[in-house]
């Protein structure tokens, strides 16, 4: 009896097995029926398999690359009522040369500033000066925006831009370590340290894990670009001393935003960075205070002009 039952069982299971299988036949064969045919599924599979996109920066000697920059600040400094800023800022980055080792010697400058300030009872207060204005700063940066040295041609100055020694910085390190090759949505991780000389004179220094993430193939601001998106998070110092003034300030930032790099010219055309700054300030006098930076920035290329390949004087204009 017990064997007649084992293999009526067995008999129940094939029927079981062959329905599945054949039920999963025709939901295939349905598929292929009413879009593409299994030749084209093996194609579309292999597209995503393959689906890897290669990055990098690449300036040319003569590049004058224009930036407009808007950005919003909430600043408040021992628990006061928070400082408002709109700031509207014009930068340029221009590629002066490449060195023996490949690398890119550029210059950054801020060439306009305009800010709305509220404080209290002070309200849509105009700034048009900083002393950060016209300030040229040397950067020479690798093809994956590692930054190998910075420098300012003023070794007196002491600055900072009016976002802040540790406001967000267009020129992102793309990849710490490995190959600048990855598949869609690929996310991988940067440690780094870096010195932020485009935002204050000394310079501040900005230890920092980076979550990045490359998107995809993307159109904005008529540029076929590559997205990434990121998220970085890290400490950072700053320490401005003076004839007449001294004062220490760290920081614990948490930002993120995306990033558009543009794959026919690889420079960057558009920034969206959000960026929370828990400050604390130390003074000579052994007293120190707390403070928070909130800030939401949009860098947008204006204009790039590059020479031509034929160096026959004549401009690529794009805008």
């Amino acid at each position: 009896m017990n064997n007649i039952l084992k293999k009526v069982s067995l008999f129940v299971y094939f029927l079981c097995f062959l329905q599945i299988n054949l039920s999963a036949t025709q939901n295939d064969s349905t598929v292929y029926q009413s879009g593409a045919n299994p030749e084209a599924t093996e194609e579309t599979d292999t597209e995503i398999i393959l689906d890897t996109l290669s990055f990098k920066y690449k300036f040319i000697p003569g590049d004058s690359l224009y930036y407009s920059v808007y950005s919003r600040d909430s600043i408040s400094i021992n628990f006061d009522d928070p400082l408002l800023r709109l700031r509207e800022e014009k930068i340029l980055i221009t590629c002066d040369s490449i060195n023996s080792a490949g690398n890119f010697c550029l210059t950054q400058t801020m060439i306009n500033f305009t800010a709305i300030e509220s404080y209290k009872e002070q309200q849509n207060v105009k700034r048009e000066s900083t002393n950060w204005l016209n300030v040229p700063i040397y950067i020479e940066l690798d093809s994956l925006g590692r930054r190998i040295k910075l420098s300012n041609p003023d070794t007196n100055l002491a600055a900072a831009t009016p976002g802040g020694a540790f406001q967000p910085i267009l020129l992102l390190p793309l990849i710490q370590k490995g190959l600048n090759l990855k598949a869609k949505n690929e996310s991988w991780l940067n440690s780094s340290m870096d010195m932020l000389a485009e935002n204050a004179m000394p310079v501040p220094v900005f230890k920092s894990m980076t979550l990045m993430r490359v998107m995809g193939h993307v159109d904005t601001l008529g540029y076929n670009t590559i997205k990434f998106s990121f998220s970085r998070s890290g400490q950072a110092s700053h320490e401005l001393v003076t004839k007449e003034y001294s004062m220490k300030t760290s920081a614990v930032i948490n930002s993120g935003g995306d990033f558009f790099l543009d794959t026919n010219l690889w420079v960057p055309v558009h920034l969206v960075h959000s960026m929370e700054q828990k400050l604390r300030f130390y003074y000579p006098d052994n007293r120190d205070q707390p403070g928070k930076h909130f800030i939401s920035s949009t860098f947008i290329l204006d204009k790039i002009i590059r020479p031509d390949k034929k160096n026959t004087g004549k401009n690529i204009n794009k805008q």
